[in-house]
């Protein structure tokens, strides 16, 4: 699904850039090119522009369809865990401290 949208995305992101640019040149033109008022105004617009262009990254497509926990109570030491999910094998290992925790993720995207 990514590869599908990902030109979409790509081509979002380069016009929004080009528009910044524009403004900012547009200013500046109108301000007259010597114009330090201008090109601190064009300045300021650019920069807000990029902060207001701060991407949804809360889409719906990078939900996962499932979410699997599991928790195990493990004595302190090193363990290692053989994780399997949708074609996906990976293993892992981690240190558990006396009186801590850890965690062992696995993602496995279609």
């Amino acid at each position: 699904e990514w590869r599908e949208i990902e030109g979409k995305i790509v081509a979002s992101a380069i016009t929004r850039a080009i528009a910044r640019v524009a403004v900012g040149q547009g200013v500046e033109t109108a301000a007259g090119r010597d114009s330090i008022v201008g090109l601190l105004v064009s300045l300021g617009l650019q920069a807000g522009l990029s902060a207001a262009d701060t991407p949804d990254t809360r889409s719906w497509e990078a939900l996962p369809a499932r979410v699997v926990l599991e928790r195990v109570r493990l004595p302190a030491g090193r363990h290692s865990f053989d994780l399997r999910a949708r074609g996906v094998s990976v293993r892992k290992q981690i240190d558990v401290k006396p009186g801590g925790w850890g965690l062992v993720s696995l993602m496995a995207l279609r």
